[in-house]
C-alpha cells in the first residue's frame, strides 16, 4: 500500500472499529454483574405478574400478558412449568431453558458481544421461588436494526470524513515538501516550501527544509563566487611566474630572475594558505575545540607577534583596556582573527603612525576595537571588505601585499563562534571591532593601562 492518505484512513477506521469493539467488550464485563442482578430481579418481578394473571384467568390471560411483554420489549416470552411445558400452548420448551454456565466472566463478555454483533438469538430464564414456574425471554439485539442502523452509518460516515480532512492536510503538506526537495535536488536552489505556516511537526520540518535550503544556497554561491574568485586571482601571479620564468632564460642577471620567481611563488603560496584557512573557518565549525578564552592574553601574544611588521611600517602599537570576562571557542581561531585585524590595520596604517587595540566588555560580550590612522576606506565600498578576494583601489591595492582574504577570514571565525563584526571610517583611518560573546569572569591581577609596542 504506496499511498499514505489511504494508510491514514484505513488507520483511522480501523481504529475506531478497535475502539467500539473494546468498548462494547468493557461494558459486557464491567457491568455483566450488576445488570445480571438487574434482569434477574426484574424477570421474577415479570413472573409473579405472570403467575397471577394465569391464576386469575387462566392460560387465556396468560397468553395475554406475554403478548403484551412481547410488545413492549420486542423479545418472546413463555411462561413454563417445572418440567418445562408452556402454559399456553402446552408445547415442551425445556430444551430452551439455558444451563448454568461456569465460564469466566471475559469469556462470558465476550461471548454475549459475538451474539450481540452476530444478530443471535439470546435466552434468558427466571425461576420462581418454589421453582415451579419458570419465565423464559428470547430476544434479538437486531430487531429493530432499521431503526439503529441509520445512525451508525451517519456516525461512520461524518467519522471518515472528519478524517479524510486530516488524512489530505497532512499528505498535501508532505507532498508539498517531498516536490519542493525535488525541485532543490534537481538544481532549482530557490525551491522553498510554501507556505509553511503548520505549527506542528509537518510544519517544523518545512521550516527546516527551507533552512536548510538557504543554508545550502548560501553555501553553493559562496563557493561558485570563491571559484570564479580564486581562478581570477591566480591568473596574474601565474602569467608573471612564467614571464619570469622565461626571462631567467634569458636575462644576464639569472638571480635577480630567480628572486622574482621565489617572489611569485611566495605570493601563490600565501593565497593557498589564506583560501585554505578560509575553508577551515566556514566549513569545519564542528571540529572547532571550545575553550575558555581569555581576550587579554589574545591580544599580548598578537601584539608580540606583529611587533616586527610594525617596526617595518614605523608604526606604534597601543593597547588600552581590559575585559573581565572570558569568552568560550578555539583560541587558535580566535587569536587568528585578532592577528589578521591588527596586520590588516599595519599595513595601511601611514609610516610613523599610530594603530590602537581597545578592550572593552559589556554583559555577556567581550570587544577588541583595532584602529589605524590610514585613509580608511569609502563608504559605499565599506560593507563588502569582509568578502574573499575584495580590494580597495587606489590605497588597498594587490602591491601593499595580501590576497583579499584576511578580513574574509575573520568573518568566517566570527560567525563560527557566533560573534560580530563590524568597520567603520574614523576620519582617518578604519576601525574593526571583533566582538565575542562572554562566558564568564575572571580575575586580573592589574589592569591594563595604555602601553605601546614601537
Amino acid at each position: 500500500m504506496r499511498s499514505l492518505y489511504t494508510r491514514i484512513l484505513l488507520t483511522s477506521l480501523a481504529t475506531l472499529s478497535v475502539s467500539l469493539l473494546a468498548f462494547l467488550i468493557i461494558s459486557a464485563l464491567v457491568g455483566r454483574a450488576q445488570t445480571t442482578a438487574n434482569f434477574k430481579a426484574f424477570g421474577r418481578l415479570e413472573l409473579e405478574l405472570a403467575v397471577i394473571a394465569y391464576h386469575a384467568d387462566g392460560p387465556g390471560g396468560l397468553a395475554r400478558y406475554t403478548k403484551r411483554l412481547d410488545g413492549l420489549f420486542r423479545s418472546t416470552h413463555y411462561v413454563v412449568d417445572r418440567s418445562g411445558t408452556d402454559l399456553v400452548s402446552g408445547e415442551n420448551r425445556s430444551y430452551m431453558i439455558p444451563r448454568t454456565s461456569n465460564r469466566r466472566a471475559l469469556l462470558a463478555a465476550a461471548t454475549q458481544v459475538r451474539f450481540f454483533l452476530l444478530g443471535t438469538e439470546l435466552i434468558s430464564a427466571n425461576y420462581s421461588d418454589d421453582g415451579n414456574y419458570c419465565i423464559i425471554a428470547v430476544s434479538r439485539p437486531w430487531n429493530n436494526t432499521g431503526a439503529q442502523l441509520p445512525y451508525y452509518v451517519f456516525v461512520l460516515i461524518i467519522i471518515s470524513v472528519l478524517y479524510s480532512f486530516v488524512a489530505v492536510r497532512i499528505v498535501s503538506s508532505l507532498r508539498a515538501i517531498s516536490r519542493a526537495a525535488e525541485r532543490f535536488g534537481q538544481g532549482e536552489l530557490d525551491a522553498r516550501v510554501e507556505p509553511a505556516t503548520r505549527r506542528d511537526e509537518i510544519g517544523d520540518l518545512a521550516r527546516t527544509f527551507n533552512s536548510m535550503a538557504d543554508h545550502i544556497r548560501m553555501l553553493v554561491s559562496s563557493q561558485r563566487r570563491l571559484l570564479q574568485d580564486v581562478s581570477h586571482e591566480l591568473r596574474s601571479p601565474l602569467a608573471r611566474l612564467a614571464f619570469a620564468a622565461e626571462l631567467a632564460r634569458t636575462a644576464p642577471d639569472r638571480d635577480a630572475a630567480i628572486d622574482h620567481i621565489k617572489k611569485q611563488l611566495n605570493c601563490l603560496t600565501d593565497l593557498v594558505a589564506g583560501l585554505l584557512q578560509l575553508t577551515r573557518a566556514e566549513g569545519e565549525p564542528a571540529a572547532a575545540t571550545s575553550d575558555q578564552v581569555v581576550l587579554d592574553a589574545v591580544v599580548q601574544e598578537v601584539v608580540a607577534t606583529c611587533a616586527l611588521q610594525a617596526e617595518e611600517r614605523r608604526c606604534r602599537l597601543i593597547v588600552r583596556g581590559s575585559a573581565s570576562q572570558v569568552c568560550r571557542g578555539d583560541r587558535i581561531l580566535v587569536t587568528r582573527a585578532v592577528d589578521n585585524v591588527l596586520r590588516n590595520a599595519i599595513q595601511h596604517s601611514l609610516p610613523d603612525g599610530l594603530v590602537e587595540i581597545v578592550i572593552t566588555d559589556e554583559i555577556g560580550w567581550v570587544f577588541v576595537a583595532i584602529r589605524d590612522y590610514g585613509c580608511g576606506v569609502p563608504e559605499p565600498m565599506l560593507s563588502r571588505i569582509f568578502e574573499p578576494f575584495f580590494r580597495v583601489d587606489d590605497s588597498r591595492q594587490h602591491s601593499t601585499g595580501g590576497g583579499g582574504l584576511g578580513l574574509a577570514i575573520v568573518q568566517r571565525i566570527v560567525e563560527v563562534h557566533h560573534g560580530v563584526v563590524r568597520a567603520e571610517n574614523m576620519s582617518p583611518g578604519l576601525k574593526i571591532t571583533i566582538g565575542f560573546s562572554a562566558s564568564s569572569t575572571v580575575a586580573h591581577q592589574n589592569a591594563f593601562s595604555p602601553r605601546s609596542a614601537a
